[in-house]
């Protein structure tokens, strides 16, 4: 849910994001202060738990350094980075999280390789015309 949100943030639409009881326990904070930094606007219920709604759109690129070590978090700032005008660079100090962001940047990518690109270890992405 994390990592899709930041896919989300860039499209031009609204989404509303639920989840099972599970999911619905698991803070959206995390991934809310990233992109919304970028120009998303997100509205979560009281305690920032799902049921999300994003508002995505144009967003402008960030150089992002997060507090805690997360891989779904670092993914969807990459992500929503793929959507920005610029360059949008994870500075997190852990560059060896799960590798989940890269399974799927690399399907991500295929399917949209003349557009943009993500380069693993330099935890960028950058949109491309």
């Amino acid at each position: 849910m994390r990592m899709l949100s930041g896919y989300l943030a860039g499209q031009p639409f609204s989404s509303e994001l639920c989840g099972d009881e599970s999911l619905s326990r698991r803070p959206m904070a995390r991934i809310m202060t990233p992109l919304s930094e970028m120009g998303a606007r997100i509205e979560a219920r009281k305690g920032w738990t799902p049921s999300t709604e994003i508002h995505g759109g144009r967003l402008k690129p960030i150089h992002y350094r997060p507090e805690v070590a997360s891989a779904q978090v670092k993914s969807c700032v990459l992500f929503a980075g793929l959507f920005a005008e610029g360059e949008t660079v994870d500075r997190g100090a852990h560059p060896h999280t799960r590798s989940r962001r890269d399974c799927a940047a690399g399907v991500l990518g295929r399917s949209r390789a003349d557009r943009q690109c993500i380069a693993d270890y330099g935890r960028t992405a950058a949109a491309r015309d």
